[in-house]
């Protein structure tokens, strides 16, 4: 699954956000990978998601969450 939204600079509320969106699909959907577009390294770390392009996400089968 793939979480397409602003996390790609230093805003703590955005990368609180993602790690929301993130820990939610993992415990109530079981989702193992989760990849983020738009995503800065540090929040790709903190959150436990796979950065992605945006260009590369639209090419995959994955599911977008805009979040």
């Amino acid at each position: 699954m793939i979480l397409h939204g602003s996390f790609h600079g230093e805003n703590f509320g955005d990368t609180l956000l993602l790690k929301v969106f993130a820990d939610y699909l993992r415990d109530r959907h079981s989702v193992s990978t989760l990849f983020a577009t738009n995503t800065s390294l540090h929040a790709a770390t903190f959150c436990e998601v796979r950065r992605l392009s945006w260009t590369d996400a639209i090419k995959t089968k994955y599911p977008i969450v805009f979040c």
